[in-house]
């Protein structure tokens, strides 16, 4: 008898010790419960020179987040790559070309007990489209936490395929409109804008220069000008805001404007491509972002920098902003979730508006402004959803990457 009831005592112990761990793996799943989370993977469409310093600060607020940022004291230690056991393949800050990045640890051989983040940066063939697809592929077993895209229409297509979790961002409530997704998805900040870059030896006179993006289409300027290729970056997202708002090309068709800049612009790589060759002398102007056509006039060459369509009843200047979201079951929600806000933090765009690219924070009252001027410069009204959803059709039926508009 006594037998008999230890043996029942026992397996109704066996049962509420089932029961109390589904329980806590369902808390778990249901984020009731904050997982301990060391490292979280962020997949970087940007440029990692300045990518990699911010990521690194954001490592230092995990190890010591009484320290707001040691980088900026003095004394402090440079930041160093890492790369981390089980890491995914690909570009990792810190790895060396044919070797294992898991036997890659701090390069100062300190111990880093803090959260750590493993980058994996886009490559220039793919661009965009590759950590995108990469993404696309995934969908069943995530490995990537936190998407950062220095452009947006193709984190728009992600959100549109319900990769992207929507989520309560640390952002106030007067976020710029267009500038945040619909669905809370992902958050857009740190913008760069779409701009004319002049020669300014070769029109001399600024009665000369170009005022609109439409006169790419102008043939007093075929073979004088140019633009870079429209399949990736900002240029696609530019384009398919072009195709998108009726009033972008002030009346004129996007398929008949699309068709003559086919035969009077000269089309090049890149948006770095067409700030050079303005530079240079080799065309008269085009259309680039600011950061390219900075970079030429900080160098002392004999460029201005026009922000396009400011005449009364003008479209306004085209401003494309970095987008951050996280990704739908990311591996670790918890560090993503801290990663994804301290991104979009006053405190980031204050890091790229002072970088040499000279982002425009999105933060409303941000402190640290771009060094390009912008006061009196009318912003255009962009939906940038639609615009996604415009190119998504012009590449369904072409059956041409995304990006593309036929």
């Amino acid at each position: 008898m006594k037998r008999t009831k230890m043996s029942n005592d026992l397996g109704r112990w066996h049962v509420g010790c089932r029961a109390m761990l589904l329980l806590l793996c369902g808390l778990f799943q249901s984020g009731c419960i904050q997982r301990s989370e060391q490292t979280a993977t962020i997949y970087c469409a940007t440029d990692r020179e300045f990518a990699a310093p911010i990521l690194d600060a954001f490592e230092r607020t995990q190890s010591d987040p009484a320290h707001n940022d040691p980088a900026a004291k003095q004394g402090s230690k440079p930041p160093s790559a890492r790369a981390v056991p089980g890491a995914v393949p690909g570009p990792i800050a810190g790895a060396v070309p044919g070797k294992n990045p898991a036997s890659f640890g701090p390069s100062d051989g300190q111990q880093n007990d803090g959260q750590q983040i493993v980058r994996v940066f886009d490559v220039e063939a793919s661009k965009t489209l590759g950590l995108v697809t990469r993404i696309e592929q995934e969908s069943a077993q995530p490995k990537c936490d936190v998407f950062w895209n220095n452009e947006i229409l193709h984190t728009i297509r992600l959100q549109k395929a319900g990769l992207l979790e929507p989520r309560r961002w640390s952002i106030p409530d007067n976020w710029p409109e267009g500038f945040v997704a619909s669905d809370r998805s992902w958050v857009g900040f740190a913008a760069r804008a779409r701009v004319l870059i002049v020669n300014t030896q070769k029109l001399a006179q600024r009665e000369q220069w170009p005022m609109r993006v439409q006169e790419l289409a102008d043939p007093r300027w075929k073979g004088q000008c140019g633009y870079a290729n429209a399949m990736y970056g900002t240029t696609a997202t530019h384009f398919a805001v072009l195709a998108s708002h009726s009033r972008a090309l002030e009346g004129m068709e996007w398929s008949q404007w699309q068709a003559s800049i086919k035969t009077n612009a000269v089309m090049l790589a890149g948006n770095k491509q067409v700030a050079l060759a303005v530079s240079s002398g080799e065309l008269s102007w085009g259309l680039t972002d600011t950061d390219d056509a900075l970079i030429e006039k900080e160098k002392g060459m004999p460029i201005e920098m026009i922000f396009p369509d400011q005449s009364e009843g003008g479209f306004g200047a085209v401003f494309i902003p970095n987008t951050v979201a996280v990704i739908r079951r990311s591996p670790h929600p918890v560090l993503a979730g801290r990663l994804a806000d301290y991104l979009i933090s006053e405190k980031t765009e204050s890091r790229l508006a002072m970088s040499s690219s000279a982002h425009f924070p999105i933060w409303p009252g941000a402190k640290e402004q771009s060094r390009i001027e912008t006061l009196g410069i009318r912003r255009a009204k962009i939906d940038y959803e639609l615009a996604a959803e415009v190119a998504t059709r012009a590449a369904q039926s072409a059956n041409k990457p995304q990006a593309h508009l036929p």
